[in-house]
């Protein structure tokens, strides 16, 4: 009887822990249920800029998505690198009771920044949790809002990290957003994003020197593989920063991966111009002033 009773407290544990998880669950996919963060509103992504000298180069390794993907013990999910000319490949779907969440940002963007200073702690959180994992898509739509071109550098830097040392990228990543520069100046040069990468944990220093000196993934940025198996149309003028969870894009739900219609470019821009972030529907976003619930 004894025996009978410990089996039914121990299935009742596992029950219990199945909706914890499950509660969980739904509470991410709520809390990101959207963020539009300003990328560019009204400014023109010149192609001259985004699509100038170089010749086609392969991607980094661990990002065959062109976004590395970020799970247990904040380790990178280890892939082949994107071959030239071919096309991202979409990262192996998570279990049923893991949510995927997918974020596309440009480390000179100054919203890209404010999400992640507003954000950031809950994503290692669900991360370390392993509740979640977070597949990270650094893009350079800013690039010329700096004179030495930060935008892409630092996408460039981030590619270096990925190659090199993955189980650092994330750690770099944050380092990244808490020494952001302003638009319209230099930025951190190359010397200091290397200390950045070295002090995250990547090495070895001369590889990571070389390749961010180099710029070794220039080409593999400009050439805007920066939204993985559905790249955007590298022709838009303007967009937002996305964030989607388990595949399903939240809301503002405006993307530009079919050419430019100009109906698109005005959603985005009033999308991006509204700057929404959306924060959990309880009592934590009472206590965020900067929390809007999304139209």
């Amino acid at each position: 009887m004894s025996e009978s009773r410990e089996a039914a407290r121990e299935r009742a544990r596992e029950l219990r822990a199945a909706q914890r998880k499950s509660d969980l669950r739904r509470r991410i996919i709520v809390t990101l249920s959207i963020v539009g963060v300003v990328l560019v509103a009204g400014a023109i992504v010149t192609l001259v800029l985004m699509n100038a000298r170089g010749p086609a180069s392969r991607g980094p390794l661990n990002m065959l998505s062109d976004g590395i993907k970020i799970g247990a013990d904040f380790q990178a999910a280890s892939t082949p690198a994107l071959g030239v000319g071919q096309t991202p490949v979409a990262s192996d779907p998570n279990p049923t009771d893991l949510v995927d969440i997918k974020i596309y940002f440009d480390y000179l963007c100054p919203n890209c920044g404010l999400f992640e200073e507003r954000n950031g702690a809950q994503l290692r959180e669900w991360i370390g949790n392993e509740a979640a994992t977070v597949e990270y898509h650094p893009i350079a739509i800013f690039t010329s809002k700096s004179p030495t071109e930060y935008s892409l550098r630092a996408a460039n830097a981030a590619a270096c990290v990925a190659e090199f040392s993955p189980g650092s990228f994330f750690a770099f990543h944050e380092s990244l957003f808490a020494n952001q520069p302003e638009e319209n100046t230099d930025g951190l040069s190359d010397d200091e994003l290397v200390d950045l990468a070295l002090d995250a944990g990547a090495g070895p220093r001369a590889s990571l020197e070389k390749c961010v000196d180099d710029q070794r993934f220039r080409r593999w940025v400009k050439d805007g593989h920066h939204a993985g198996a559905h790249r955007p149309d590298r022709r838009h003028r303007g967009g937002c920063d996305r964030v989607d969870a388990d595949d399903h894009r939240q809301r503002p739900r405006v993307r530009l991966h079919d050419g430019v219609r100009p109906e698109r470019v005005r959603a985005v821009r009033r999308a991006c111009r509204r700057a929404v972030v959306q924060r959990e529907l309880d009592a934590d976003a009472d206590a965020d002033p900067h929390a809007v619930e999304a139209p």
